[in-house]
């Protein structure tokens, strides 16, 4: 560490008692002066000093330093500077910024790391000041993905919020009081059902572990609790059965020693754990729930690309260097990024596997190249920052609910979120696309079903979303069907509208025990039905409305693009507006004097070809299903929504080739606080004008021209 005794020879002329100004004139800050004493002119005009000793208020804007220019401060400028201090800064402002105005503020740590719901329990705690960057107008939010510099009085340097000066080693006092704490303060469910602690382990038959003080592959004892390893194989020529702990991968050799700093004895890696050659290997992988929901903590390895890198601060492999220069009495100790921003740009963050194996763990124990961080179900810790215990809550978690349940969530939207990150990461065997996500249905829906296929089951009314989309371009996976999303390798989105949603409807799982065919209720009362095996079918067969589509690909004119179309309920109600987007288009007509281009989203990114046949899907915003007492199967007042499955003839059956939504016009645009979003469409008259203003009256989805033109018929959909 530099500087840590006082003034360096970074520092430059000790500060007067007349800097009292924290801010630097602006024409100060937008020009780069010649480096004087290891400080530019514009960086040490700035009283570091008083800084260190400032009471900022608490508050997402903090207070101006500095205004940082647009051109002239890039994050290759400032890490090229003779300043120390502006390389300092280019550590917060990443490239991405180049091109926006900054500015350099000051904040109160205790206000960033201190959310409390009881501010009492902090009042006597001694705050400290860390300085962040962030494009102008926008709050201290957009600094954590950046980092921050604590700053911090060489004459009063016991903070209670702030930066922690690192080592080279990562500090497993600090760690084990970490997971101490939650052992001791995490023993009940939060409201959403979600825990630390679990009093029913269980693990699957035939569950092995490492012996990590014999080095030894044994069974788990009776009662035994373990160390879990996330992480990633990579390209590693380790074997899977290693014959001794010096041919492990660096991952597994620091993984042990980890696992006994943590006063464990067992650890849990998949690559040595689970016999290849054993009937209970594919038990095991079905139940990942279970192993890793009852493991007391798992190791992330979400430093390097394969398992020869190990943990850095562990074993061999060194970390980045905590940054820390002295300007007079002001220590500046650079925080690193909030984890979940290295987290997610890993490679572990890429790979299938992975996301089950961190939503499903209880704690995890994050191992960077710059820290090492402990995430459980009810709070976050990193080394590099200084917080007290009571400010160790849910708030920290709320970044990492891509790879854990950080809020309350039902089942439905839960998947929903887990399915669009999954649907983004890789397989090394593309036939894993199901097994590496059972374990998060079984976790989300416990007592089985939930799914066919991946594609989700809602808890209300048992719906089958087939209405997925693709959000990128997406190849066929072969062995899966065509209306699941596993049958594309793509990432796909399964609540693209919100509270709107179209599906299919079926009676609870319970009703199929015994049965060798299954009828599936469709809210018209169409039904589908499949032939019961021990997996689940790949062939549903469909009733419902089908109509012969035709496609149009549409550039609008510039004097079009920006100009939506208003769409009129009725008079005296509100009016809100449709925007068209470029691309394929179905015309589909509403009325005798209005046609609707509707957006096609084709799984594959194909044209498709004119005649090809679609499947109408819809649902009402207000659902009344069977045996509730409701007379009928629609609610009064209802809006229609509809979706259309476009169909591509196959191998004696139909495949799904991609989607369309149509909204009927019933309800407010865009309204995020009830999650209802509009799909693109557009409008012409009868000869093809487009329409800037649209009149729908209180006509509904039902009487639309086209859906009362299709035709009721049943097909093979594989």
């Amino acid at each position: 560490m530099e500087g840590t005794n006082g003034p360096c020879a970074m520092e430059c002329l000790q500060p007067k008692k007349h800097r009292l100004s924290i801010s630097a004139p602006d024409n100060i800050s937008m020009k780069r002066l010649s480096p004087r004493g290891n400080l530019c002119q514009r960086c040490e005009i700035i009283s570091w000093s008083s800084l260190a000793k400032e009471k900022i208020s608490n508050g997402p804007r903090g207070k101006l330093i500095i205004q940082l220019s647009d051109t002239q401060d890039t994050h290759e400028e400032l890490r090229n500077s003779e300043c120390r201090m502006c390389q300092c800064l280019s550590m917060i402002k990443p490239v991405h910024l180049d091109s926006t105005r900054c500015q350099l503020r000051a904040y109160s740590a205790r206000y960033i790391f201190g959310r409390v719901r009881k501010k009492a329990l902090l009042s006597d705690l001694v705050d400290s000041v860390v300085i962040g960057i962030a494009p102008r107008g926008e709050s201290v939010a957009a600094c954590f993905s950046n980092g921050f510099f604590g700053i911090s009085d060489t004459y009063q340097q016991d903070y209670d919020f702030g930066p922690r000066v690192m080592s080279d080693a990562i500090d497993f006092e600090l760690v084990n009081g970490w997971l101490r704490m939650c052992k001791e303060k995490h023993t009940k469910k939060r409201k959403d059902g979600i825990y630390c602690r679990r009093d029913d382990c269980s693990v699957p038959e035939g569950f092995q572990v490492i012996d990590c003080i014999t080095g030894l592959i044994v069974p788990a004892p009776l009662g035994c609790t373990y160390v879990a390893l996330s992480y990633v194989w990579g390209d590693s020529q380790a074997s899977p059965r290693a014959p001794d702990a010096d041919s492990l991968p660096a991952v597994v050799q620091d993984s042990i020693l980890v696992t006994r700093l943590l006063e464990y004895r067992y650890l849990w890696v998949d690559r040595y754990c689970i016999e290849q050659a054993s009937e209970s290997k594919h038990v095991q992988i079905a139940q990942m729930d279970r192993i890793y929901s009852s493991a007391s903590i798992t190791i992330i390895a979400a430093a390097g690309n394969d398992a020869e890198y190990g943990l850095p601060g562990v074993g061999s492999r060194s970390r980045q260097k905590q940054t820390q220069i002295t300007i007079g009495h002001a220590i500046l100790t650079q925080i690193f990024p909030w984890t979940s921003e290295y987290l997610l740009k890993s490679t572990w963050a890429t790979r299938g596997w992975t996301l089950q194996e961190g939503y499903l763990s209880r704690r995890r124990l994050v191992f960077t190249d710059h820290q090492v961080s402990f995430l459980c179900n009810g709070m976050f810790a990193a080394e590099s920052i200084t917080q007290p215990p009571p400010a160790m809550n849910s708030y920290g978690i709320t970044a990492f609910r891509r790879v854990m349940p950080s809020s309350p969530q039902s089942w439905y939207n839960g998947i929903s979120d887990l399915l669009a990150e999954y649907t983004t990461r890789d397989l090394r065997y593309e036939s894993d696309i199901m097994l590496a996500v059972l374990g998060m249905f079984r976790a989300l829906y416990p007592d089985g079903g939930g799914h066919l296929w991946g594609v989700p089951l809602s808890s209300f009314g048992e719906c089958l979303r087939l209405d997925w989309c693709h959000v990128t371009l997406s190849k066929r996976r072969p062995g899966f069907p065509s209306w699941s999303w596993a049958g594309w390798k793509g990432e796909v989105e399964v609540n693209k509208y919100g509270t709107l949603r179209t599906c299919i409807h079926i009676p609870a799982p319970s009703v199929f025990a015994g049965r060798s065919m299954i009828h599936l209720k469709y809210l018209d009362m169409s039904a589908i039905s499949y032939t019961r095996s021990t997996t689940a079918p790949i062939r549903l067969y469909v009733t419902g409305r089908i109509l012969h589509l035709s496609f149009k690909r549409i550039k609008w004119p510039n004097n079009l693009r920006s100009r939506p179309t208003t769409i009129v309920r009725f008079e005296g109600d509100y009016d809100y507006k449709l925007r068209g987007v470029d691309g394929l288009h179905s015309p589909l007509q509403v009325t005798q004097e209005v046609t609707a281009l509707v957006q096609v989203i084709m799984d594959d990114g194909s044209t498709p070809d004119d005649g090809m046949l679609g499947l109408a899907l819809q649902q009402t915003a207000g659902i009344s299903v069977a045996g509730t007492g409701s007379s009928g199967p629609y609610l009064s007042g209802g809006t229609v929504f509809h979706s259309i499955i476009i169909l591509r003839q196959g191998d004696g059956c139909y495949e799904r080739a991609g989607v369309m939504y149509v909204k009927p016009f019933q309800d407010k645009t865009h309204d995020k606080d009830s999650m209802v979003y509009n799909p693109a469409m557009a409008f012409t008259d009868s000869s093809g004008k487009y329409l800037e203003k649209v009149s729908m009256g209180t006509i509904n989805g039902f009487q639309h021209l086209w859906y009362r033109e299709a035709s009721e018929a049943t097909i093979i959909l594989g």
